[in-house]
């Protein structure tokens, strides 16, 4: 069985959350950040990413690959389900890329060209 056909469901309705997309994307303690339109990855703090970044939504996931891969158009929403909730989100990109974040406990982790970099938040 390919994971795709694990992770997509057959289903039309727009998303409202990220957990919609299926069950391999049930909630957990890592967010997954998307920058918002008109924001940079220079312009990212660890400590606000609220300023600059929407949660798309959590997962039990605490892999960033897996989590790129998972982020990815064609495995979280191949139907284009989440347009609705990513625009209501300020976010005008489907798949993760540079810029976009993934928090796993106290480390951000910053997709660039060159791959992840981690940050640490400070608490």
């Amino acid at each position: 069985m390919k994971i795709l056909d694990i992770i997509r469901e057959d289903n039309e309705v727009p998303y409202t959350k990220l957990a919609d997309a299926g069950e391999y994307y049930q909630p957990g303690s890592t967010e997954i950040w998307y920058l918002k339109t008109g924001h940079s990855l220079e312009s990212l703090d660890p400590n606000n990413l609220y300023s600059t970044h929407a949660m798309v939504g959590t997962t039990v996931e605490k892999d960033p690959e897996m989590i790129f891969s998972m982020m990815q158009i064609e495995s979280w929403d191949p139907n284009n389900q989440a347009e609705k909730m990513l625009h209501k989100l300020g976010v005008s990109h489907t798949s993760m890329n540079s810029g976009d974040a993934i928090v796993i406990e106290s480390t951000v982790h910053v997709l660039t060209n060159e791959g992840f970099k981690e940050m640490e938040i400070q608490r």
